[in-house]
């Protein structure tokens, strides 16, 4: 162990010694992890696999004992909690508090930390404009929904009449393509999400257009067109469309984000943190999807003893794609709501297909009333309410209530109807790769984990309600995704009665 693992070490045991509520077993190990990247530049990869945040402390110490300037990457949620709360509480630990920036300052920094969002990191990191130093990052499962979002070009409708008015002599060529590629859309049937493919002879009369406009399209004086043509002639194998109103938006972005941020990890130390970024112990399809390299690997199981789940999987349910699945399901759902009542929190429904959770939430509010609520966003749920939405959905509202019933009845595998979902396929089936096992499953698991660690904090049940689970080839791993929890043929009214409290 180096000077910098000691004395990282020795500061976090007086820190853990004096915080008797500290329950999380890996902090040393965590903290001596993390100074060992920083100090070395060998970069690490820790999977806390806690459903709280108490493994933040074990980063943080070093962090705020390296000598020297180095980023902290987090959503707006967690850099929240650092600033009000865990930094301020760690820095009276310390002889000489290290000051926290939150904005980029004009000069280079030298001692600081510097708390930043996730795409103004990413932006700066690729623009160049960032000077290297050291940089952590929280929340590290969601880089690669990060980095697309950050290389994700678009058009939308206004950018039209913008480019009309920078290029006016042409404007009846931009009126013309416009008006084409949005017939072609239209006649397309809506998807569930919403999204539609941009069909071959689309690109063509979008690449005719950007090639009359200027040659090369770094010229185009309109700045979106600009983006967009750059990011297609550089890497665009993901091209779709999104209505907006009654026109639509287009969207273009690489199919895989691996060869734009490898460069990004060869510039500085880092360590990715995150509650859980892969089922295999080495992260091989995480490390695979973002483009990193060697790196040391450690995954921290949940506590058994405080973070059990109880898992029921009924036998012998249609799969979700078979007519006889809605109303299995609703039997189902008729048994679970009134265990969840006799609990303090909500129950959630998760349902990815569109047309049935419809179908579902219609029914159960007819029997349960206005305690269902429907992809409801904002509105703080009451105790007893019967929450149903998508996986997107539940991804942005479960660190609001932790529920102790939590009913899936799909699995969050993406539709290759999604574009989305289907162009980064596309990029692997091109590469001869294994596009199931090598991304779409990687990702539902990492998606599953994550959905369930709000129940784990409840000490509630989930309930696994799509079959696929129990019977096809990759089950296992599913189930493997959720230990530790206790399979059960029903569910314990009296333990659901006592989660959350």
């Amino acid at each position: 162990m180096g000077a910098f693992e000691a004395q990282a070490h020795a500061l976090l045991r007086r820190v853990l010694r004096a915080r008797a509520s500290e329950s999380w077993p890996h902090h040393l190990t965590m903290a001596r992890l993390v100074a060992r990247a920083l100090r070395s530049g060998r970069p690490a990869a820790v999977q806390a696999g806690s459903a709280t945040a108490q493994y933040r402390i074990g980063y943080l110490v070093p962090a705020l004992l390296w000598p020297g300037p180095i980023a902290l990457v987090a959503p707006a949620s967690i850099r929240e909690q650092l600033l009000r709360h865990e930094i301020p509480a760690l820095q009276q630990w310390l002889d000489a508090p290290k000051p926290v920036l939150t904005e980029r300052p004009a000069r280079s920094p030298t001692e600081e930390v510097l708390l930043r969002s996730p795409l103004s990191w990413l932006a700066e990191c690729l623009s160049g404009e960032r000077a290297a130093m050291p940089v952590i990052v929280d929340g590290a499962e969601d880089l690669e929904r990060w980095a697309r979002q950050q290389l994700r070009a678009g058009i939308r409708p206004a950018d039209w009449e913008a480019l009309v008015r920078a290029y006016p002599n042409r404007a009846e060529l931009i009126r013309a393509t416009q008006a084409q590629i949005e017939r072609a859309l239209a006649r397309q049937a809506p998807r569930p999400s919403g999204a539609r493919f941009v069909a071959p002879p689309e690109q063509a009369q979008l690449q005719a257009l950007l090639q009359e406009l200027a040659s090369p399209v770094s010229a185009i004086v309109q700045p979106a067109f600009r983006q967009f043509g750059q990011q297609w002639q550089a890497s665009g194998e993901l091209l779709w469309a999104q209505p907006e109103g009654e026109a639509f938006a287009l969207y273009c972005e690489p199919g895989s984000v691996a060869p734009t941020l490898s460069t990004i990890w060869q510039q500085q130390p880092f360590a990715l943190i995150g509650r859980y970024l892969d089922c295999d112990r080495n992260a091989a399809n995480y490390r695979q999807q973002l483009g990193l390299g060697e790196l040391t690997c450690v995954q921290f199981a949940p506590q058994r003893q405080s973070e059990l789940l109880q898992l029921y999987c009924p036998p012998r349910l249609p799969r979700p794609n078979q007519p006889a699945f809605a109303d299995c399901l609703l039997q189902e759902l008729r048994y679970l709501v009134p265990l969840g009542d006799r609990s303090s929190g909500p129950t959630v429904v998760l349902i990815g297909d569109t047309p049935l959770r419809a179908q579902i939430g219609t029914q159960l509010a007819a029997e349960f009333g206005s305690r269902v609520r429907v992809d409801k966003t904002g509105e703080p749920p009451q105790g007893s309410s019967i929450l149903v939405g998508d996986w997107a959905w539940w991804r942005s509202q479960r660190e609001r209530v932790p529920p102790p019933m939590l009913a899936i009845a799909t699995l969050p595998l993406p539709s290759l109807e999604d574009p989305r979902a289907a162009a980064p396929v596309a990029y692997y089936k091109r590469h001869r790769q294994d596009w199931f096992r090598g991304y779409l499953l990687p990702n539902a698991l990492r998606e599953l984990q994550q959905g369930v660690m709000p129940v784990r904090q409840a000490q509630g049940a989930v309930a696994l309600l799509d079959s696929r689970a129990q019977h096809r080839s990759y089950g296992r791993g599913v189930l493997a995704a959720l230990e530790p929890c206790a399979s059960v043929s029903y569910i314990d009214a009296l333990a659901l009665a006592s989660a959350g409290s």
